[in-house]
């Protein structure tokens, strides 16, 4: 007796590009908790390499803004792109 078995092709399971330690990319936290990383490592100004504007950054660090933007929101993550472009090299 013979069973016959059907050969399929490998199941790959497509995983989405996660953030490191969960980060929900919208928050105020991440882009703060990135910015700050990068001041201290080195020594910069983040509002000209972010291009935002001060009162933006200043609202943004102090908590007093509750939610990004579209524009901002896009802004940093170009900012938080070129960061990570950089790291790489």
């Amino acid at each position: 007796m013979f069973i016959e078995m059907e050969e399929r092709p490998p199941v790959i399971e497509e995983k989405p590009i996660s953030i490191p330690d969960q980060e929900i990319p919208n928050s105020i936290e991440f882009y703060i908790e990135k910015m700050n990383t990068y001041k201290e490592k080195n020594n910069k100004s983040i509002r000209e390499l972010a291009n935002i504007s001060y009162s933006t950054l200043s609202r943004m660090l102090s908590g007093k803004r509750k939610r990004l933007n579209d524009d901002t929101k896009n802004k940093l993550d170009k900012w938080i792109e070129r960061q990570e472009v950089m790291n790489l090299l």
